[in-house]
């Protein structure tokens, strides 16, 4: 028979992902991975994220600060304890350095007593906010893998969302956070905190 008459069988389609499942008893049988825990017990471990939720004007950065600041040195913040001192990298986009010395000064205030010059100093290496008042989404991913790679934190905290997401957009929230800032996450094995701005109910 005459070959051009008939037509090519179409390839099936490469498949990107092998799904490999566990049963539940293989579950419970294997040992968790304690090793990867950041705050208290796997409240947060590496390559996880956790929500930090507030009005404006409640004190959710002076909260976080506060955080950064005892869980830098070693030190537990609202009941949750580091399982060392953390490196964390603060990227805010709602203050400007005025807020921010006002607000660092004012925790600093309520616990300098508390720390001795050693744990100052690790409070001074291990913490670092960056502001970034008009940086789209895809800008800062970009930039982040670099810094993650250079200065090596164990949490990123993202100061707020809304700053590179806008929850109204679903879609583009996904983006970001599983598809963006989750998988770098994981590449590098930091943790993070999203700083959620809840709107407060009018009557």
């Amino acid at each position: 028979p005459d070959p051009s008459a008939f037509e090519e069988t179409p390839k099936a389609p490469e498949h990107r992902y092998t799904l490999i499942g566990k049963s539940l008893i293989e579950l419970a049988d294997r040992e968790v991975d304690h090793s990867q825990t950041l705050l208290g017990a796997r409240w947060l471990c590496r390559g996880g994220s956790a929500l930090f939720i507030g009005a404006s004007g409640m004190g959710k950065s002076s909260s976080a600060a506060q955080m950064d600041i005892l869980w830098s040195c070693g030190r537990a913040a609202f009941g949750i304890s580091p399982e060392k001192a953390l490196r964390i990298a603060t990227f805010q986009a709602e203050n400007d350095d005025d807020d921010l010395s006002e607000m660092a000064k004012g925790v600093m205030a309520g616990i300098k007593d508390e720390l001795n010059e050693t744990e100052r100093d690790m409070v001074r290496e291990n913490t670092l906010t960056v502001s970034l008042p008009s940086c789209n989404a895809d800008l800062f991913l970009s930039e982040l893998r670099g810094f993650a790679k250079d200065w090596r934190p164990d949490i990123i905290r993202i100061d707020p969302l809304q700053s590179f997401a806008n929850p109204r957009d679903p879609d583009k929230t996904m983006d970001f956070c599983h598809h963006g800032l989750s998988l770098i996450a994981k590449e590098l094995g930091f943790g993070i905190v999203l700083v959620f701005l809840q709107k407060t109910q009018t009557k």
